[in-house]
Protein backbone atom coordinates (compact mmCIF):
# COMPACT_ATOMS: atom_id res chain seq x y z
CA UNK A 1 0.00 0.00 0.00
CA UNK A 2 0.99 3.70 -0.49
CA UNK A 3 2.48 4.96 2.55
CA UNK A 4 2.76 8.86 0.57
CA UNK A 5 2.67 11.09 -1.77
CA UNK A 6 5.02 13.62 -2.42
CA UNK A 7 4.87 16.46 -5.36
CA UNK A 8 7.77 18.26 -6.62
CA UNK A 9 7.79 22.06 -6.41
CA UNK A 10 7.22 22.47 -10.32
CA UNK A 11 4.40 20.00 -10.05
CA UNK A 12 5.85 17.99 -13.08
CA UNK A 13 6.18 15.12 -10.74
CA UNK A 14 4.87 13.29 -8.10
CA UNK A 15 7.03 10.56 -5.87
CA UNK A 16 4.68 7.65 -4.43
CA UNK A 17 6.14 5.46 -1.29
CA UNK A 18 5.34 2.24 -0.60
CA UNK A 19 5.15 -0.49 1.85
CA UNK A 20 6.58 -3.34 -1.26
CA UNK A 21 10.06 -1.42 -0.50
CA UNK A 22 9.98 0.61 -3.51
CA UNK A 23 9.32 4.36 -4.28
CA UNK A 24 7.99 5.06 -7.92
CA UNK A 25 8.56 8.60 -9.67
CA UNK A 26 5.77 9.83 -11.81
CA UNK A 27 6.08 11.94 -14.58
CA UNK A 28 3.08 14.55 -15.67
CA UNK A 29 2.62 13.96 -19.57
CA UNK A 30 -0.04 16.40 -20.88
CA UNK A 31 -2.16 16.03 -17.52
CA UNK A 32 -1.34 12.84 -16.67
CA UNK A 33 0.81 11.37 -14.02
CA UNK A 34 2.56 7.90 -15.73
CA UNK A 35 5.40 5.62 -13.84
CA UNK A 36 9.16 6.82 -14.86
CA UNK A 37 11.14 5.54 -12.38
CA UNK A 38 11.33 3.21 -9.53
CA UNK A 39 13.55 3.60 -6.47
CA UNK A 40 14.43 0.61 -5.16
CA UNK A 41 14.73 -0.27 -1.16
CA UNK A 42 15.30 -3.04 0.81
CA UNK A 43 12.47 -2.60 3.62
CA UNK A 44 9.31 -1.02 3.59
CA UNK A 45 9.47 3.34 2.63
CA UNK A 46 7.61 5.35 5.21
CA UNK A 47 8.58 9.15 3.58
CA UNK A 48 9.21 10.29 0.47
CA UNK A 49 10.19 14.15 -0.43
CA UNK A 50 11.45 16.13 -3.17
CA UNK A 51 14.64 18.78 -2.66
CA UNK A 52 13.12 22.38 -2.48
CA UNK A 53 14.73 22.77 -6.28
CA UNK A 54 13.11 19.80 -7.34
CA UNK A 55 16.77 18.24 -7.97
CA UNK A 56 16.54 15.52 -5.35
CA UNK A 57 14.44 13.06 -3.87
CA UNK A 58 14.98 12.07 -0.11
CA UNK A 59 13.57 8.73 1.08
CA UNK A 60 13.43 6.83 4.56
CA UNK A 61 12.85 3.23 5.17
CA UNK A 62 11.67 1.18 8.38
CA UNK A 63 14.81 -0.15 7.96
CA UNK A 64 16.10 3.49 9.17
CA UNK A 65 17.73 4.19 6.36
CA UNK A 66 17.88 7.13 4.50
CA UNK A 67 18.57 7.41 0.67
CA UNK A 68 19.08 10.60 -1.56
CA UNK A 69 18.43 10.38 -5.14
CA UNK A 70 18.72 12.37 -8.76
CA UNK A 71 15.30 13.79 -9.37
CA UNK A 72 15.79 13.43 -12.74
CA UNK A 73 17.31 9.94 -13.31
CA UNK A 74 16.62 7.97 -9.81
CA UNK A 75 20.51 7.61 -9.89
Amino acid sequence: SVSSIAQAPDQRALLTTSDDASSIVWHNENGQYKPFKTLPHQDKVTQGVFSPDGLLILTGCFDSITSIWNAQDGS
